[in-house]
């Protein structure tokens, strides 16, 4: 299947990057979609999102649009660097026989702009720039460029937004604009055909949620001739019903409150934010049981059921509803209903790294948790306190798991703060390797 490219940008940019794509006509569909304004990015994107695999932009301003559209954005575009500046610098000396120190230039990083002057053996110590990453509002850069012009700073104006080039053009200010070589235009359509690939990869890989409402053969057991229990299993197989349809997928009732639902990865990451964790709450608004979810990803049915197991079993470390997930590279997040979702590795190849955990009592999973918890901090440490918290222990038992990664060296002190009521300082670790000459987990 051809990865669907969603083109953006004005008229001749995208006429460009089309032509160039053709190229790659084996392996992606362009879907060219044209702005007049930059602005009109945004309405673009939110409205053709479903009909476009990966994204790619005319330059960074509209994927710096676009990314305050769409929070899961997969876009590219052709970074312009110093090869894309040397085109128009020679369209000015050679071309237009006009002088190359007294020029505005904005957007391109002033590193790359020095490094192309150097190269071309061309002064620069009046150069006036103007550089920025995301998006700069195209009347701002147009008046950084008229002023340094009308004040006689500047004796030409090089710019990359096509509505700035135009407007100083109107103005009549000498203005050139700098576009992406077909070079990085190849290289951004590469990278977006193989993005597309991989989306279309784990789109296609199969998905298995396993939900298990503990304790669920006890309470049928004990009313099993009431017909509240059967109104019971009946609500809670309509729910499932309607949320297997919703994924496109399908549903057995393995007994004893397990049930297993099947699906594509691509059909339930769609979901996995929103409808998973509602779907959850319709399941503990019926049942007055725990019920925990395990999803795991995999190539095939087996492997992705051994996942789905496996997350299961993390979230019934937890003594409430609890949302798991596990994908093929050893990889777990969650509790995904909670905004304390985090992501850890179960696995590790270092032997010297193992035996110190076991030595610490402390195994790979909760040592990962950690290390992740802590990545989230903003001073990257971590106390018993918000140890306790994350995971949902005592605080002795936090207290107890630091301490002894400190004593085996796989955590240092690094401060202490007040408690909040009476009582002594709690001490602060960072958890990661100590000696210099180890790799750092976590650093």
């Amino acid at each position: 299947m051809k990865t669907r490219v969603g083109i953006v940008g004005p008229l001749d940019s995208v006429s460009l990057i089309s032509s160039v794509a053709e190229e790659f006509s084996d392996r992606i569909i362009t879907k060219p979609y044209i702005y007049k304004k930059l602005e009109e990015t945004e309405e673009i994107v939110k409205r053709a999102k479903d009909d476009v695999d990966v994204w790619l932009f005319s330059g960074q301003a509209p994927y710096a649009v676009a990314q305050n559209t769409l929070e899961n954005l997969i876009g590219f575009y052709p970074h312009l660097n110093g090869s894309s500046l040397s085109k128009v610098l020679l369209d000015i000396g050679y071309k237009d026989h006009k002088k190359l120190d007294r020029l505005s230039i904005d957007t391109i990083p002033s590193e790359q702009i020095y490094e192309t002057f150097s190269e071309m053996e061309l002064k620069s110590e009046n150069l006036k720039l103007n550089p920025y990453n995301g998006y700069k509002r195209t009347d701002e850069l147009i008046d950084f460029h008229y002023q340094l012009y009308k004040s006689g700073q500047v004796d030409n104006c090089i710019t990359c937004i096509r509505s700035v080039y135009e407007t100083l053009k109107a103005m009549n200010v000498p203005a050139y604009r700098v576009k992406p070589t077909k070079m990085a235009i190849r290289g951004g359509i590469l990278k977006a055909s193989q993005k597309g690939e991989i989306i279309q990869f784990k789109s296609s890989q199969i998905s298995v949620l396993i939900l298990h409402i503990f304790e669920m053969d006890k309470l049928i057991g004990e009313n099993c001739a009431s017909y509240e229990s059967h109104r019971l299993i009946l609500k809670l197989q309509d729910v499932i019903i309607d949320f297997a349809e919703k994924i496109l997928g399908s549903f057995i009732n393995q007994g004893n409150g397990k049930y297993f639902i099947f699906s594509t990865r691509g059909a339930l990451e769609k979901n996995i934010q929103k409808e998973i964790p509602i779907f959850l709450e319709k399941i503990t608004v019926i049942s007055p049981l725990y019920a925990h979810i395990g999803i795991g990803y995999g190539k095939t049915v087996f492997g992705a059921e051994q996942n789905a197991y496996l997350a299961l079993n993390y979230a019934k470390q937890y003594q409430k509803n609890t949302i798991m997930l596990a994908v093929e590279n050893g990889v777990i997040e969650g509790p995904l209903q909670s905004e304390k979702s985090f992501t850890f590795s179960y696995r590790s190849d270092d032997t010297i790294f193992i035996n110190r955990l076991k030595l610490a009592g402390v195994n790979i999973s909760t040592y990962n948790k950690i290390l992740s918890i802590q990545d989230n901090h903003e001073h990257r440490s971590i106390s018993a306190f918000e140890l306790a918290k994350w995971l949902d222990m005592t605080q002795r038992n936090a207290r107890r798991i630091l301490s002894d990664l400190e004593k085996n060296k796989l955590a240092k002190i690094v401060g202490e703060e007040a408690p909040v009521q009476r009582g002594r300082p709690r001490n602060i670790y960072r958890v990661g390797y100590i000696e210099e000459d180890m790799p750092s987990l976590g650093n």
